[in-house]
């Protein structure tokens, strides 16, 4: 049997520990971040619109603080409509029947969330695509990946009541 000299010889010195432990955790975080260089090289993936279900949705202005003024928004999911996603319903004018806007909050590029409006932008956290909130480029990808614009519904107004198309 070996002495107990022996035995103690068999556990690594502080040094030899401190240098295995600190080279494990550069290994560790090197694959790490090259895992995550890689899930940026995957390929892109195209979203297509949300199929339409000839449902109307109906909202009184009136009842929505938020689309008091130009610029004001909703965010809200409208049962199934949209694939059951949110849509954001804009105010992109004081008046007229294209006075609200309506898209979907399903980025094109990869099918992320895109976030609340932003001055005249929404943007989108995953891949950092940007689309136009006013009326003249609505929805429309301003830079970014995304390969096209935001699904729109066909939006309408009266005077006093929302009238949304999916």
């Amino acid at each position: 049997m070996k002495s107990d000299q022996n035995l103690f010889s068999l556990q690594p010195s502080r040094r030899d520990f401190l240098r295995n432990f600190w080279g494990g955790i550069v290994i560790a975080g090197g694959g790490a971040w090259i895992a995550g260089l890689e899930s940026c090289n995957l390929p892109d993936t195209t979203v297509g619109p949300s199929p339409l279900t000839g449902q109307k949705v109906k909202l009184t202005l009136a009842n929505e603080s938020s689309l008091q003024a130009v610029g004001g928004f909703i965010r809200r999911t409208f049962g199934n409509n949209n694939g059951g996603n949110d849509a954001l319903v804009v105010r992109v004018a004081q008046s007229g029947t294209s006075a609200f806007k309506t898209m979907s909050v399903v980025c094109t590029h990869a099918g992320c969330a895109v976030n609340n409006p932003s001055g005249s932008v929404v943007y989108c956290s995953c891949h950092g695509s940007a689309f136009g909130t006013q009326s003249g480029n609505f929805a429309n990808n301003l830079s970014g990946p995304a390969p096209s614009p935001l699904q729109m519904f066909q939006t309408s107004f009266d005077g006093s009541m929302i009238t949304i198309s999916f």
